[in-house]
């Protein structure tokens, strides 16, 4: 779980699994993610 910090704006974030890229988004409100 990622949990966005009050007063920020929604900052960018890239998930690597194994130096590979998996996902790439912005962090508008807390998120979960999942990686196989």
């Amino acid at each position: 779980m990622i949990q966005k910090q009050p007063g920020t704006d929604g900052d960018e974030h890239t998930i690597l699994l194994n130096g590979r890229e998996v996902e790439k988004f912005i962090l508008k409100s807390d998120k979960t993610i999942s990686v196989e």
